[in-house]
């Protein structure tokens, strides 16, 4: 273990710069107070004690980190912090020059005071950052106190006086630093009369140091041979590394690589700038000239109870306060300053007051690195935080707002008086919504989750509540934010077309509806339809490409690889919306996207069917209403569905290929094909195909075996193929998918189309061609990724096909739910070649060949629509005339409904989802493609060993049994 001579620590502790850093490790503080007392009198030496406190700090960084690191070198430390991204690039600079100039003082003999005091402070820096990191709850201002020269140096040849110079500046500049962070701004003194008082004070803490480093240098000097064997005892190398979880390493890094806090002064310049970027004219008290702008922020303005930071002026009219705390400063304990100077103007400043008698109504707090903002004219007024100011231009609307409706001068204000809802029109769980969104944003809630099963109708509800906000409310732009860019123009229409009860005219021709594009929202705008992606990237001042022409800004789900920041954009502040709602919200909320949201000043409503944990917790756990899929069931809203699923041996166990094998191979940019010979064996598992690998044989089995049964166990009585959706892993795995599909059933291209975002590149068009899957009876299939994986209406969907896994079940319901839509009778006859007129769509099943239903992660399970009903019940409901459509089968044939439960619950329970299971193996010196095997289904007997109890069938789907085959279960049924 390392032992240090307590005297040679204790000397050390006396530095100002370094003698906060002994608790944390006392070779930092001994090499930085050597190399400080150093500075001009040996250099030489104060070179490589930077190096030295430089590389013990990067051995420090690795151990409190967790960095791999198996080297000795410094440079090597270094980038292996970089790489583990512990460092920022400002310190990785800074250690780097520590290292390099302090190799030239070792080994070319470097004399340099410039060097060294350059050196010392960015130790000092170093050291600071990780005082910070380690010191969460001492987070104050501090400045380096570059040390003094004992006598002024002499200038001996012509360099010198030029060295002198840059060292003077530093000195100065360190002085200067110094006053600033010791500047304590308060209402009771002007700026000038506390920058003296600090000024003042940090001569005294120089000459205090000043005698402080003489004194250290005198006793280090007197420890000189302690600390050359410190030096000397490889210090570094008798570390034993300490092992630090992989959360306290991540935590560390993050807080060493935080910027240091900012004191007052500096806080003052960051506000000045944010002000200056958001169109506000900044002015010192002395030279103040309202009308210089349509907004004017005035520094140090005299008021009657002190001395305001700023004072906002609009139109020559006195408006809002801005207090300014040093950064770190808890905003919220400091608005009773801010309300207090709202009501202090001195009497020869009422006249410019906008309105005489009453306190300046905006106010702000701020740090330059977090801002709070109270509106004084809203209903019980309450701060909130904010990204920035507000523009002048902005509060200059919120004031003429004001004067034409003093009852209710802000839109939160105009919340309370919006009428009672009509609900004509309006499904129960749509008035609920509406109301519950209205009573949340009453309630000054800023966010309110909306939960409403898949196919309820969320977009709708939401046009509703938009309608009724922006004519009662006085909302002036809403943005509506959808998952995907094809999905912008179906809310689109949705908006446009919507005809509210109190007026005859559609919501398109009162009210302007727009899908972001260019460079900033038009005026003229009341709903802005965008995703976040299009939305992040106006934010970053890029030009957007008409929406309508162009899906490549959104692309097919690209997340970025880190969480995005949202930089101030004037073309669309802060406040530029009354209300964001966001639909199928849990995709961008909580991720990466994150900031994008956070950037506005506005309530958000969350419109989902499947809310997360994550969800709620962004919401505040404020679900304001709730709607869930075996509701809409119940009320006829959705369609339940069943389960069918196909097993392949391949997807059960996958496969693998042996070497010398020539297999096929497709580069997946280009699509160019080329053959390979395998050098090893290749194995490969379910999860693979699709996405690795894809086994042309395994995908025609899987649809052969679903065409075979489609007509006679999934949709039996039926002649011609619903509508059906199938999902893939991938592009490639949906062109293969596609040509399979028309071979298998022997269709041609008008049959089956792949509908992706990569359509278009390819010629096609996704959009006509999901138009064509809507509204055409010859497109009886369509396969995605995940274009049409959510919120995309196709009503007429019967099928739907997961030839790939699903991770999330958040997703996995969304999925689904392209299937749960009803349609009314005319509508699905007409895109249904084998349906009658007067039929309605009562179901639709999930077909799964990859195991996605038995996931733990999804609810596959399906639902009885009237379970546990008695056959005497079924009769009395008969005799009422209220049995439903799904118990009339059961009434004709004499037999009571199958529970539609997918898995048993005991061993009297009911069969499992019937279950198509077909084997296929790669054999030796065939390429990667699963070969077909027989097909087939248990028989009675194997039935018989599988379900000893109940019944004796050989298998049941999940789905309410024919009158057919119930006969010919029956006469197995035991008594």
């Amino acid at each position: 273990m390392l032992t240090v001579d307590p005297r040679l620590l204790d000397a050390a502790r006396e530095s100002v710069n370094f003698g906060l850093l002994a608790p944390i490790e006392p070779l930092l503080t001994i090499y930085g107070a050597g190399a400080e007392s150093g500075v001009y009198t040996d250099p030489n030496g104060a070179l490589i004690k930077c190096r030295q406190f430089g590389e013990v700090l990067a051995e420090q960084l690795i151990r409190r980190s967790g960095t791999r690191f198996d080297g000795l070198k410094q440079f090597e430390r270094i980038k292996a912090l970089e790489r583990a991204g512990v460092l920022t690039e400002a310190a990785a600079d800074a250690l780097h020059n520590i290292r390099q100039i302090g190799n030239e003082a070792t080994h070319s003999h470097l004399f340099n005071v410039r060097a060294a005091l350059r050196s010392v402070e960015q130790c000092w820096q170093l050291g600071n950052l990780l005082r910070l990191a380690l010191a969460p709850d001492d987070q104050r201002p501090r400045s380096f106190i570059a040390p003094r020269p004992p006598m002024p140096p002499k200038v001996v040849e012509p360099g010198d006086q030029e060295q002198l110079d840059a060292i003077n500046r530093r000195l100065a500049a360190s002085q200067t630093e110094l006053t600033e962070t010791l500047t304590v701004l308060d209402a009771a003194k002007t700026a000038q009369a506390a920058e003296a008082e600090a000024r003042r004070a940090a001569e005294a803490e120089l000459a205090d140091a000043q005698q402080r480093e003489v004194a250290v240098a005198a006793r280090l000097a007197a420890l000189e041979q302690q600390l050359a064997a410190l030096q000397d005892s490889g210090a570094l190398a008798s570390r034993e590394p300490t092992k630090v979880s992989t959360a306290t390493g991540s935590t560390f890094s993050k807080a060493f690589r935080r910027r240091p806090p900012l004191n007052e002064v500096q806080a003052r310049r960051v506000i000045d700038a944010q002000l200056a970027a958001a169109g506000w004219v900044v002015q010192d008290y002395a030279d103040v000239n309202p009308s210089a702008g349509v907004g004017v922020a005035v520094r140090e303005f005299r008021l009657s109870t002190g001395f305001a930071d700023y004072i906002l002026y609009v139109d020559g009219k006195m408006v809002g306060v801005i207090e300014a705390k040093r950064e770190g400063t808890a905003l919220v304990g400091v608005e009773h300053q801010t309300a207090k100077y709202s009501v202090g103007l001195r009497k020869e400043d009422q006249l410019a007051a906008w309105r005489r008698g009453e306190p300046l109504p905006f106010l702000y707090e701020s740090t330059g690195a977090e801002t709070r903002f109270k509106n004084g004219l809203d209903p019980k007024p309450r701060s909130r935080e904010v990204f920035t100011f507000a523009k002048p231009q902005t509060i200059r609307s919120w004031m003429q707002q004001a004067d034409e409706r003093p009852d209710a001068p802000t839109f939160r204000a105009r919340l309370q008086h919006i009428p009672e809802l009509d609900p004509k029109g309006l499904r129960p769980n749509q008035i609920k919504a509406v109301k519950g969104i209205e009573k949340s944003l009453t309630g000054s809630r800023p966010r309110g989750l909306v939960q409403m099963a898949t196919g309820a109708g969320k977009t709708f509800t939401a046009v509703t509540s938009s309608y009724r906000l922006i004519k009662h409310a006085g909302a002036s732009k809403i943005l509506f934010l959808v998952d995907r860019n094809n999905l912008g123009e179906q809310a689109q229409s949705e908006f446009d077309n919507y005809v509210p009860i109190d007026d005859g005219r559609r919501f398109g021709d009162i009210y302007n509806v727009q899908r972001l594009a260019g460079h900033a929202v038009l005026g003229s705008t009341n709903v802005a339809i965008s995703t976040i992606q299009r939305l992040f990237l106006m934010l970053q001042g890029k030009d957007l490409p008409d929406a309508d022409v162009d899906d490549d800004v959104d692309g097919e789900l690209v997340e970025p690889e880190s969480p995005v920041d949202a930089v101030y954009n004037p073309e669309v502040p802060p406040e530029a919306f009354d209300l964001i709602i966001v639909d199928e919200c849990h995709r961008s909320i909580y991720g990466r996207w994150r900031a994008v949201l956070d950037y506005f000043d506005a309530p958000i409503i969350g419109l989902t069917a499947t809310p997360t944990k994550q969800t709620l917790g962004f919401f505040d756990q404020n679900l304001v209403s709730e709607y869930t899929y075996e509701e809409s069931v119940i009320d006829g809203v959705n369609v339940p569905f069943d389960v069918y699923k196909i097993r392949t041996e391949i997807t059960e166990q996958g496969a693998t290929i042996e070497a010398k094998t020539v297999v096929p191979v497709r580069d997946r940019r280009t699509r160019a094909q080329r053959y390979l010979e395998l050098d090893e064996d290749y194995s490969y598992t379910g999860n693979s195909i699709g996405r690795d690998v894809i086994t042309e044989d395994q995908i025609r089995l899987v649809l052969t075996t679903f065409r075979d049964r489609l007509y006679t166990e999934i949709f039996p009585g039926r002649s011609a193929v619903p509508k059906t959706l199938i999902f893939a892993k991938t592009d490639a795995h949906a062109d293969v998918i596609v040509e399979q599909v028309r071979e298998v059933f022997n269709e041609g291209a008008d049959f089956a189309a792949k509908i992706t975002y990569k359509s278009k590149g390819e010629g096609n068009d996704p959009k006509r061609l999901l138009q064509d899957f809507r509204n055409s009876p010859s497109l009886r299939v369509a396969v995605t990724v995940d274009m049409i994986a959510t919120g995309t209406d196709v009503r007429a969907i019967e099928c739907v096909f997961f030839l790939r896994s699903v991770r999330s079940a958040v997703y996995f319901e969304q999925m689904k739910g392209r299937g749960s839509r009803i349609i009314g009778a005319d509508d699905y006859a007409a895109l249904t070649p084998d349906v009658a007129k007067g039929f309605k769509k009562e179901r639709f099943v999930i077909v799964d060949a990859v195991g996605v239903t038995e996931s733990p992660l999804v609810d596959a399970t399906p639902m009885e629509r009237d379970p546990s009903v008695s056959l005497e019940k079924l009769l009395q409901k008969a005799g009422t005339l209220t049995i439903t459509p799904t118990r009339r089968p059961a009434l004709r044939c004499g037999w009571p409904s199958w529970p539609r439960s997918s898995t048993p619950r005991s061993p009297l329970s009911w069969p499992r989802p019937r279950t198509a299971s077909s084997s296929a193996r790669s054999r030796s010196g065939s390429p990667p493609r699963a070969t077909p095997m027989p097909c087939s289904m248990p028989s009675s007997e194997e039935g018989k060993r599988r379900w000893p109890t109940s019944f004796t069938m050989a298998s049941l789907r999940s789905r309410t049994p024919s009158c057919a085959e119930r006969s010919s279960t029956s006469a197995g049924r035991r008594t």
